[in-house]
């Protein structure tokens, strides 16, 4: 077994600056009540906010309806890391009894990926700590990650909800950097689409894209034209932009776009390898 002490942080609604209940970190942004509530000591502000764009580090809470469903998690790679963050609308998280959105974002080196950790492995260790320690305040360990290099990779398991005709669409797509992509998989739950974005980020990883920013289905008012690829159950207007392309999944793709980029020949070496040769 291997294993690593990342640095995590977690955004959540909170009261005053003066509430003793909830500490505040030094330099902390304020928006609208909303903060940095949860944070281990090692982390680089830094870093995790050119790796979420500050887009939630932290959100306005006044982005979001009250009685809105959200549940998505995003992957970015940066230079030598990968962040990974799960993003959830949670009620009663405060003394006066507010919703609101909770965004837990994890700092992982890349190589840990290289030696065998999955997005998968990470994300379910994020939701069993939330799950036993609940939406915390203050300064908090890093986060403990375990895995065994040698089982098989659980993030390939996606290969069953996008068959390879589509992924090969898709890198088609991404292998221009003006290009973005929106994979529609209707009527799939919140774990497929994850499953499919784990899946789609550990092909661009073994593929050595150098940069990547995915999600497994977010909402259009803080959708970025930096994202790499969005997976999504619906056809959201954002995607109508010139820079984005729609891959719709189990719908008749015809011929894939020919590219003899090094990004999209990577791709099918690995498409060949998870779905066997043709």
């Amino acid at each position: 077994m291997e294993e690593l002490e990342a640095e995590h942080i977690i955004h959540a609604p909170r009261k005053g600056l003066d509430d003793k209940l909830y500490p505040i970190r030094p330099g902390s942004p304020r928006k609208d009540g909303y903060l940095t509530r949860a944070w281990s000591p090692g982390i680089v502000d830094a870093e995790f906010d050119a790796a979420v764009e500050r887009h939630y580090t932290p959100f306005f809470q006044a982005m979001f309806k009250q009685d809105q469903t959200i549940d998505f998690v995003t992957v970015r790679k940066l230079l030598d890391k990968i962040f990974l963050a799960r993003c959830l609308w949670r009620p009663l998280l405060d003394e006066v009894g507010r919703p609101g959105l909770v965004s837990h974002i994890v700092a992982i080196p890349a190589d840990a990926i290289s030696r065998g950790l999955s997005f998968t492995t990470i994300y379910e260790t994020m939701r069993d700590y939330e799950s036993k320690n609940g939406v915390q305040s203050g300064e908090i360990p890093p986060l403990t990650i375990s895995w065994d290099p040698e089982s098989q990779d659980a993030d390939l398991g996606g290969s069953a909800l996008l068959p390879r005709e589509y992924v090969s669409r898709i890198f088609s797509y991404i292998a221009s950097p003006d290009l973005h992509v929106l994979a529609i998989m209707r009527n799939t739950s919140t774990e497929d689409r994850r499953k499919a974005a784990f899946f789609l980020t550990k092909l661009l990883y073994r593929a050595d894209s150098k940069t990547y920013f995915l999600a497994s289905g977010i909402p259009v008012d803080v959708v970025i034209n930096n994202f790499t690829v969005v997976v999504s159950e619906r056809d959201n207007d954002f995607g109508n932009d010139d820079s984005w392309r729609k891959v719709r999944v189990g719908v008749t793709t015809g011929s894939s776009e020919q590219d003899s980029s090094a990004l999209k020949a990577k791709s099918e070496a690995l498409l060949d390898e998870v779905y066997g040769h043709n």
